[in-house]
């Protein structure tokens, strides 16, 4: 797969799994589809305008983002920039906060799962039972419409 396609896939998949809870809460966003658990959850980092130096941590931000299968994470918050002083940077990745409490203590990346970015095979499963979903729905609708135009057949006076 391409960079380009891949790209394209995680934003139709994103496009389709907001779409899906577009009326539920954060907490409600839970979604399976091609076998694969789609939640939105809290992801925390460490931050530092330093790498090294032991300065890894010097801010912990978190923000809500899409998980799949509480291993990969399909979309990341945008977290730190600039502090007003200095350029703040995600310094050693992207953790699940352990609830979904943003005020839960975090002292490290101990804290929290890492998570890693989806491969391709889990996008492409993900991919592939939404569309199986989408034909199913559309046949479905095209089910409804023949038997409506039949009965509208059978019930109309001769």
């Amino acid at each position: 797969m391409t960079k380009e396609q891949r790209k394209k896939l995680r934003g139709r998949i994103i496009a389709a799994a907001d779409e899906m809870t577009e009326d539920l809460t954060n907490r409600q966003s839970i979604v399976t589809i091609g076998g694969h658990t789609l939640a939105r959850r809290l992801i925390f980092a460490g931050g530092s305008q330093w790498s090294g130096c032991g300065r890894d941590w010097d801010s912990i931000e978190c923000g809500w983002g899409w998980v799949v299968d509480e291993k990969h994470h399909l979309t990341i918050p945008n977290l730190f920039g600039f502090d007003g002083h200095n350029i703040i940077e995600v310094q050693t990745g992207y953790y699940l906060l352990p609830g979904y409490d943003r005020h839960i203590s975090i002292s490290g990346p101990e804290d929290g799962t890492l998570i890693d970015r989806v491969p391709n095979s889990i996008l492409l499963a993900i991919a592939k039972g939404i569309a199986e979903a989408c034909a199913a729905q559309k046949s479905a609708a095209a089910q409804e419409s023949a038997e409506a135009e039949r009965l509208i057949v059978a019930l109309t006076p001769t």
